[in-house]
């Protein structure tokens, strides 16, 4: 992210939302704006590069053991059946590293709901567990809008919990989450909301 995104800014858990209506979680005199979520295809990202380049490799390797376990098959070679079976594992385990993680992110984005009113952001998010949380807006809250397909805005940051230092693989593992509304279609109007309520004028 280019800009700071105010990590000591911290979200208000809420309870489980009944229905689909935002309404119901609306505070007296507040006003709900907008909603909407996130795109839901399926797409592969550059944080994804790395762990996909070792998939492609593990393919390679499973595609060289399979064709060298069908021969010691066919020549009746001893252990020719355990090379085919490391050949599957290591074809699927390949398979996994290049589409497992951009799916688990396109089924996160697809359980996630997205609500904007006059005072905070509303993220609700249905996978692997259910979790409603409120973030307040306001003139302390940088506004960063990155590029994409669709776009993103984003208004606060969460910030990971230091690992020890052995355990610590990167400076990534220790920096900051950005929290906003992930690749949105109408990312330029939720932005010129946002920035009407951070200056007071909703």
């Amino acid at each position: 992210m280019q800009a700071a995104l105010a990590p000591e800014i911290r979200p208000h858990r809420l309870p489980h939302r009944q229905g689909r209506a935002w309404e119901a979680l609306l505070e007296p005199g507040e006003r709900l704006l907008w909603q909407g979520r996130p795109h839901g295809g399926f797409r592969l990202g550059w944080r994804h590069g790395m762990l996909a380049a070792l998939g492609a490799a593990m393919l390679v390797l499973a595609v060289m053991l399979a064709v060298q376990g069908a021969a010691g098959l066919r020549d009746g070679a001893d252990g020719a059946l355990m090379v085919l079976a490391v050949a599957l594992v290591a074809a699927g385990f390949g398979l996994w590293c290049i589409a497992g993680p951009a799916t688990l992110d396109m089924l996160r984005r697809r359980g996630t709901a997205y609500a904007l009113t006059d005072r905070r952001a509303l993220i609700e998010t249905d996978f692997m567990g259910y979790g409603l949380a409120a973030w307040p807006i306001g003139p302390e809250n940088p506004l960063v809008i990155t590029g994409g397909r669709p776009p993103s805005v984003w208004f606060a940051a969460w910030r990971r919990p230091e690992p020890p230092l052995l355990l610590r693989p990167s400076r990534r593992s220790t920096g900051e989450v950005p929290i906003g509304f992930e690749r949105i279609t109408d990312a330029d109007t939720v932005l010129r909301l946002l920035e009407r309520i951070r200056e007071g004028r909703t």
